[in-house]
């Protein structure tokens, strides 16, 4: 064992992976799953044993589209009918075997730009439980170029309403869409339109109809950047 590493071995419960569901013991070494061994194979010596006997051991769930609006306390009181924030919010996700979690850019302000989403993360920072990303978000106002920070910091997607959302969070009509249309060229690009703006095709791309309109992807999504919990 490297010096200074921590080792925890899980052992004693039905392991699920891809390929079967048996009795293997989970090596996790400075946090994160480093082996999945046959029992007592793993070596034990230093480690931390946990005795998981008539338990089901799973795989951490990612959680794609969290709520847990987390206001910037510099600007704003939080309101007790929305506010949840990443400490509360991430101990409800990892009580319900949630690992990680990918907020939505809703809160007072709205993630729509370079500086928000970044003020988000260092909020969010300090206080998360599990391990977290971010959307961005497009508003009727965002720009080009606040779109393209949003990316460069990390966001892992971009959400934008035909409709309004709330206040803070305006929709975005398809003349807005159409002009900010070299984001959705790139590949990974993900976009929903109203059937008016369905015109424009894209080579290379999937289409399918659902009753709001089309949705067009990609084969290809890109890496986004996600931080660790600090707990």
């Amino acid at each position: 064992m490297a010096g200074g590493e921590s080792r925890i071995i899980v052992h004693g419960g039905q392991v699920v992976t891809p390929g079967r569901t048996g009795l293997i013991d989970v090596v996790i070494a400075d946090g994160e799953v480093a082996e999945l061994a046959a029992p007592g194979a793993a070596d034990r010596a230093g480690a931390e044993l946990i005795d998981a006997s008539g338990l089901v051991i799973l795989p951490g769930v990612v959680d794609a589209h969290t709520h847990f609006i987390q206001d910037d306390p510099d600007l704003f009181d939080p309101d007790p009918d929305e506010h949840e924030g990443f400490e509360a919010g991430g101990r409800g996700a990892a009580a319900g075997g949630v690992t990680t979690v990918v907020e939505m850019p809703q809160a007072r302000p709205p993630t729509v730009d370079g500086v928000t989403f970044e003020r988000k993360r260092v909020l969010a920072d300090p206080d998360a439980v599990v391990d977290f990303a971010l959307w961005g978000g497009v508003v009727q106002a965002t720009t080009a170029e606040q779109i393209d920070e949003q990316i460069a910091l990390g966001a892992a997607g971009l959400k934008a309403f035909m409709c309004n959302s709330d206040p803070s969070f305006p929709g975005v009509d398809t003349i807005a869409c159409w002009r900010r249309s070299h984001i959705w060229r790139r590949p990974g690009s993900c976009w929903a339109s109203t059937p008016r703006a369905t015109r424009f095709s894209r080579p290379g791309w999937r289409e399918c109809t659902p009753r709001a309109g089309r949705m067009r992807w990609p084969t290809t999504i890109p890496a986004h950047r996600s931080w660790k919990s600090r707990r």
